[in-house]
């Protein structure tokens, strides 16, 4: 019998902890459902393609007009080719938002490098990369800055925009004529 009893308390005392945590977060609760997050997402805003700027200041001043925002999130295509003047010019657009927003060029190729709409792929903290034109190259993944290892021209170049796979040491590369199979691995 007093086994039962004190297992009844326990149970009854289980529930009052629980009533008690429960009110206790009411308050919470209430002050997050009169607080809902707010954000505006942009992306692919190509700065650089024929509309591309026009329409990211035009998303600006819509986004500025909104009341109860509390940041923006930017993602995808920033810029259509991403030269340093393209990014240069987003920010520009960019900075005229009300609300906060994060992004940091940490490096560019410069105008030197173009990439077009190739592809790329990481492994073992190097950039395998390829332009539109069939051209490979090897880039070293530092956040510091851009250093080009090595490249080679290994497709003719008919809109190389595939993307890259990697497996095994071997890369599979191709165009809209040709598929290659390259060797990458260490010999």
């Amino acid at each position: 019998m007093q086994k039962y009893c004190l297992l009844t308390r326990m149970v009854r005392l289980l529930r009052y902890a629980v009533l008690c945590t429960a009110l206790s977060l009411l308050p919470l609760a209430a002050l997050a459902a009169s607080v809902p997050l707010r954000f505006a997402w942009l992306s692919d805003t190509h700065v650089g393609s024929d509309t591309g700027e026009q329409d990211l200041n035009a998303a600006v001043n819509d986004i500025n007009s909104l009341t109860g925002l509390s940041f923006v999130v930017i993602s995808g295509d920033v810029t259509e080719y991403g030269s340093r003047e393209q990014f240069k010019r987003a920010k520009q657009s960019l900075d005229k938002l009300k609300l906060p927003y994060h992004s940091k060029v940490v490096w560019a190729s410069g105008s030197g490098q173009q990439f077009g709409l190739g592809s790329f792929i990481l492994a073992n903290g190097l950039i395998l990369s390829m332009n539109d034109s069939g051209l490979l190259r090897l880039i070293e993944a530092l956040p510091q800055k851009y250093t080009l290892l090595a490249q080679a021209q290994v497709l003719k170049g008919r809109e190389s925009w595939a993307p890259l796979a990697l497996a095994g040491g071997r890369l599979i590369v191709r165009d809209l004529t040709r598929m290659v199979c390259l060797e990458v691995g260490r010999p």
